[in-house]
């Protein structure tokens, strides 16, 4: 097609494409077609209220690129849908005159050769703007209507519909009647796509769209009559490929067409029809949950500014037709030939028109990405006068900040992370473009100029399919495991219910773990992944594990190492920075590459008991991401070897190598790996492969609590640690 990557250019004559046969014989037939490319119809789609309005649409302007019809196929079936003869095909188009009455142009004179139906009523597929002489054969799935029906082309990843000058839109009409060279063939033909127009503009005071996006397209056009209404169209087949959406990219703001006040955008996207799965009253209540989650949808996003504030407004506008009484909300079809224009001017937050959703930007110090860019995290930068600082750096396209990746674990991510600082609203933006999962710190720095400046704050980018958040907030029994994308979300027992309530749910994996396990394991290949990253108690910034393979031969540090570290150019051999001194908060912040350690077992030379948050909201250096926070002290009660605890755990053998420990009750099976420990006196790496630690939020006496075990057995579940190890973290569900 011509919008396709690989498009053909046909410049040969029909003759040299299908060599005349003897009369008698299939594609004997010269046959006149007369074509009429159909003039759109218009859709008002559902949508008006305080937020926006629909103003009225126009139809296409006639003899537009997309009404333009450039090569045919032609493909004759009998009266049982056998397929007649040999697929036919021509790009000697004549010209296109323009049409009235609901034609953009008609196209006469046009020649095929099929095979005469003796009488009989026949069906001819006409199928335009392929830009292809082989798309179709007898081999090739086309030998009867069914499977014609059937086909669909695709659209490839990271692109979308656009006719040109060269290839139109793919087109689709049906002949029913006798075939013979006595009558012409008149067909009119139907683009098998639709056109959405969205003219854009916000009044709202302190509101910056900052992106605009078409998603939920579906991603084939097929050439089959057009589907009934109340259907879902294409059906949700994955394995066949055929029910398959996409999101097309982000669109360029620099390079919308200005309409006075608005900015207008315009796309082409196959046809999608999807059925209402609830009730929609208004249209403030046109939301994704109210289908299958699959309707093409518009979606909008912007920077609201109120004083010292940032926050994030969506604007969700799914396509559909207000019906014929104009009161229609239940509507979520895109339809071929068809124009959907939207005007939408976003004037207010009216709480009632659920399609506009705002909410504050990352608060968290971590940030969880899947791979290959289906998602983005922004964090608002004002993060860093919740902490030690109490003004914020002044903003501005030359305001004095940069942002880069400080380090990463693997070092795809180098590359692979995408870094976008918006100086003007104070956000950070972070996407991973590759498949590459890892983590990787990214710094905020008090200058513009590479090389240069002190770190303001930094943030984790956590880069994994793992969504936690999937499970949601409920009710929830205990010792149950729930399924979410990538991975489960558990409760443990009683205790850990009273400690944490009957709604929470824990990570199934250490933070900045790229793996999780249900079961014992068999090799450290297997436990390795699972050991994520350490943390001293208190702080925000995460240190890297130990080596691959690393396993401790006894009680001492000395010959374990740690994991290579990357920057964006190379690797960091010296990280982390081992340095023996008690320091203020504000110089770790400063120094997120340095790890403190001292004789006192402290790094802070004025500790503070809550600044990990126990007992209150979770705090401005709590490492995990939104919505999870460190588990408290209790959490892991159930662990118990006491049988009054009811389920008791089962833990590992004596080999090192694969040395953690195996929560087991009702259907949940939680695995922590001994990823040992990084000493208080030192900052050195011990025990990795025989101990392994867990720290909770709490505090006691001068120390910390923690979960400790070894190869066999619990050793304390509510160990007093020193606060100047290095232990992971195992984040629990969070909601203010």
């Amino acid at each position: 097609m011509a919008w396709a990557a690989g498009a053909v250019a046909v410049s040969c004559s029909k003759t040299d494409l299908r060599p005349v046969p003897a009369p008698g014989g299939e594609n004997d037939t010269p046959v006149t077609v007369s074509l009429s490319s159909v003039s759109p119809s218009v859709s008002a789609s559902a949508f008006g209220d305080a937020n926006s309005a629909v103003k009225a649409v126009q139809p296409l302007d006639e003899g537009t690129e997309d009404a333009a019809i450039h090569d045919l196929w032609a493909i004759q079936y009998d009266e049982n849908g056998q397929l007649v003869g040999t697929p036919y095909y021509t790009s000697q188009i004549p010209a296109g005159v323009s049409g009235t009455g609901g034609v953009d142009y008609t196209y006469s004179g046009l020649s095929v050769r099929l095979t005469g139906s003796g009488g009989k009523s026949h069906t001819v597929y006409l199928i335009a703007n392929t830009g292809s002489a082989s798309r179709f054969t007898v081999d090739n799935d086309v030998s009867i209507k069914a499977n014609l029906n059937a086909l669909a082309e695709r659209i490839a990843d990271g692109s979308e519909l656009a006719p040109d000058a060269a290839g139109g839109i793919l087109m689709l009409g049906i002949y029913e009647g006798p075939v013979s060279s006595s009558a012409t063939m008149s067909v009119r033909m139907k683009r098998l796509a639709a056109k959405v127009v969205l003219r854009l503009k916000s009044s709202l005071s302190g509101f910056t769209v900052t992106g605009v996006q078409l998603k939920n397209v579906a991603s084939g056009m097929y050439y089959c009559p057009e589907p009934a209404s109340g259907t879902d169209f294409p059906a949700l087949d994955a394995t066949a490929g055929s029910g398959c959406h996409i999101d097309y990219p982000a669109e360029d703001l620099a390079q919308a067409v200005p309409d006075g006040d608005y900015k207008t955008f315009t796309w082409y996207v196959p046809e999608n029809l999807r059925k209402a799965t609830a009730a929609v009253p208004a249209a403030g209540d046109r939301t994704p949950d109210k289908t299958d989650g699959k309707a093409t949808c518009i979606e909008v996003t912007g920077v609201l500014r109120e004083g010292e504030n940032c926050r994030k407004g969506t604007l969700r506008i799914l396509l559909g037709d207000l019906g014929a009484d104009g009161k229609t909300f239940d509507n979520f079809d895109v339809r071929r030939n068809t124009v959907y224009t939207v005007t939408a001017d976003i004037k207010g937050l009216n709480e009632g028109d659920y399609r506009l959703t705002v909410e504050s930007f990352d608060m968290s110090n971590c940030g969880m990405l899947s791979p290959n860019g289906t998602d983005s995290v922004t964090f608002d930068i004002r993060k860093l006068t919740k902490g030690w600082q109490t003004t914020m750096p002044a903003l501005g396209e030359n305001a004095d900040l940069r942002a880069e990746l400080l380090w990463t674990d693997n070092a795809a991510l180098a590359t692979q992370l995408e870094i976008r600082l918006d100086k003007v609203n104070g956000l950070l933006t972070l996407k991973s473009a590759g498949a590459a999962e890892g983590n990787a710190v990214v710094a905020l720095y008090d200058s513009k100029t590479a090389g240069s400046g002190e770190v303001l704050w930094s943030w984790h980018a956590w880069v994994t399919k793992y969504r936690p958040d999937d499970a949601g907030v409920a009710t929830r029994a205990a010792n149950t495991a729930y399924p979410v994308t990538g991975g489960q979300v558990h409760t443990y027992g009683t205790e850990f219910q009273k400690a944490n309530g009957t709604s929470r749910v824990i990570m199934d994996r250490n933070l900045g773990a790229t793996a999780a396990l249900y079961k014992l394991v068999t090799t450290n290949a297997e436990n390795y992944p699972t050991y994520g990253l350490f943390y001293q108690w208190g702080r925000k910034d995460p240190f890297p594990k130990s080596l691959a393979g690393e396993v401790s031969t006894g009680n001492t540090g000395s010959n374990d190492k740690w994991q290579l570290i990357y920057n964006a150019t190379g690797v960091i051999t010296g990280y982390p920075i081992l340095k023996q001194s008690l320091v203020m908060l504000d110089e770790t912040v400063k120094n997120p590459l340095t790890y403190y350690y001292h004789s006192s077992g402290e790094w802070n030379s004025s500790p503070n008991d809550d600044l990990w948050g126990e007992g209150g909201l979770k705090s401005a250096y709590d490492p995990c991401p939104k919505g999870w926070r460190v588990a408290q002290n209790g959490t892991w009660d159930d662990f118990d070897w006491d049988s009054s605890f009811g389920d008791n755990p089962n833990w590992a053998g004596e080999n090192v190598d694969i040395a953690g420990g195996l929560y087991t009750a009702g259907t949940v099976r939680a695995f922590f790996p001994a990823s040992g420990y990084l000493h208080p006196f030192s900052g050195m790496l011990y025990r990795v492969g025989n101990y392994g630690y867990v720290w909770s939020l709490s505090v006691t006496g001068g120390g910390a609590c923690s979960l400790f075990f070894n190869a066999t057995g619990i050793l304390n579940l509510r160990a007093g640690s020193y606060r100047a190890y290095g232990f992971p973290v195992r984040c629990i569900q969070y909601v203010e």
